[in-house]
């Protein structure tokens, strides 16, 4: 075999879709987690742990079944790895990068700092936990809304900064593709923000708790489909190809094709 290295030559354009491909995978990675955490601990957990399903995400990180086992580490392991991808990834935006190191950092929180742990949490399966209120506000709980708060509002002001990219590719209906970007992404900032409200009503009045579970399993995946919906977006318009090539410009807070800005201005 030949170590000259010829055979592991990559062409520019090559190395630069190899290069690229590292943020729509971060993305991907990001949603994957998202859309995995709660099955997994309700699945693994009920399989492996003997859990039952418990009243919230959060409870696993203290739930212990009869043979001991948690699913502790993969609560904490999957809370980083979510925490450190937003800190890697970089937004369009001051505010969007802002707004994404901000959530990554109480992602972490979330899972460094536990839930409080009461004695009528559900643990072990057929151990039917008594009716009981929350306590309230708590570090975890704060850390928690404000990392669906910053995920939300990534949504709901950042995500349009790239749509006009769709018209200045060209991409047929252009107009109608812009718009249902824009109607989803709203969608989502409006859904992850009522599920925080309905889980800590919920939790304080104590009512349903096992609907708790349900309804921030809808805030996670609301989480997870911005990040699919937004890895759509980008592909459709090679943003950060174009990006790196030199091709894009900020214009009146929207990202642009520097080229077609030029003949407009023009």
């Amino acid at each position: 075999m030949s170590h000259s290295g010829v055979a592991f030559r990559k062409e520019p354009e090559q190395l630069q879709e190899h290069v690229l491909a590292t943020y729509f995978n971060l993305r991907i990675g990001i949603a994957v987690v998202g859309i995995a955490l709660p099955l997994v601990l309700w699945i693994i957990g009920y399989l492996y742990a003997q859990l039952c399903l418990q009243h919230s995400i959060s409870a696993y990180y203290h739930a212990v079944g009869p043979t001991g086992h948690t699913m502790r580490d993969w609560f904490v392991g999957s809370l980083f790895m979510v925490g450190i991808s937003l800190l890697l990834y970089k937004g369009f935006s001051t505010l969007e990068n802002t707004l994404l190191n901000v959530g990554g950092v109480l992602a972490v929180l979330v899972a460094l700092v536990p839930m409080r742990w009461q004695a009528c949490d559900l643990a072990v399966c057929g151990a039917a936990p008594s009716s009981c209120k929350g306590s309230g506000w708590s570090p975890h709980g704060i850390f928690a809304v404000g990392f669906f708060l910053c995920i939300a509002a990534v949504s709901f002001f950042c995500a349009d900064d790239t749509l006009p990219l769709i018209k200045d590719a060209h991409l047929p209906n252009a107009e109608q593709l812009i718009a249902r970007y824009k109607g989803t992404y709203r969608m989502l900032a409006v859904l992850m923000v009522a599920t925080i409200a309905v889980a800590y009503f919920l939790n304080v009045t104590g009512k349903s708790p096992s609907t708790v579970f349900w309804v921030e399993v809808a805030g996670i995946w609301s989480f997870a489909a911005y990040w699919l919906v937004k890895s759509h977006e980008l592909s459709k318009t090679a943003a950060e190809s174009r990006a790196v090539q030199g091709g894009l410009t900020r214009h009146h807070g929207h990202v642009r094709d520097r080229a077609v800005l030029q003949q407009e201005l023009q």
